[in-house]
């Protein structure tokens, strides 16, 4: 498992599953039709990636298509990433 799916599993699992089932959630699993987040998991979600991984997660960017799988979010996180060049990764060091 990649460190970003790996994180993020973490993160829901610490926060939104009880019984550290998040390992069991399939990748592309809907994480809101399946009531694990909500409206304020998926702003707790990305205060996660901002403080994790440097991320700024404009408005606009805050939506299902990015946030409500993991593989979504996995993939999201890794575009922002790789747009934020060196700087994004180094922060990402940083707070690991």
């Amino acid at each position: 498992m990649q460190e970003i799916e790996r994180d993020v599993r973490r993160f829901i699992g610490e926060n939104f599953i009880i019984d550290g089932e998040a390992d069991a959630l399939a990748g592309d699993a809907s994480l809101t039709q399946h009531g694990v987040l909500d409206s304020m998991g998926v702003l707790e979600l990305i205060l996660f990636l901002e403080q994790r991984y440097g991320l700024q997660v404009p408005d606009e960017e805050a939506l299902p298509e990015n946030l409500d799988s993991v593989d979504r979010i996995v993939r999201y996180a890794q575009r922002r990433l790789a747009a934020g060049g060196v700087e994004a990764a180094g922060a990402a060091a940083r707070v690991a």
